[in-house]
């Protein structure tokens, strides 16, 4: 599979993402009447690396898109991000 593809992994290889314990939060959103849990990254500096094709890209377009309205259905209603967060790149080149 490639990144450039939404589909799931061929041959079941995929690992599923698992937050660590002690990042896990849990929100109760009564307007919704339920809860909902996921990952807290923590205020700083916080290094998202990985692979070709890991999908930090799509990690950080959900975040940098967390301080905005949402479209409905765009599938990040539950990203949540402060309006201060900035994303850095660094340079595609190898470190000597």
């Amino acid at each position: 599979a490639s990144g450039a593809e939404d589909g799931p992994m061929a041959g079941g290889d995929a690992v599923p993402f698992e937050s660590p314990p002690e990042l896990e939060v849990d929100f109760h959103l009564s307007t919704l009447r339920r809860t909902v849990w996921g990952m807290d990254v923590p205020q700083g500096v916080s290094p998202i690396v990985g692979g070709g094709f890991h999908r930090e890209s799509t990690l950080l377009e959900a975040l940098q898109s967390g301080c905005c309205d949402k479209v409905p259905g765009g599938g990040r209603k539950f990203v949540v991000s402060v309006g201060e967060a900035v994303k850095i790149r660094a340079e595609g080149t190898s470190w000597k």
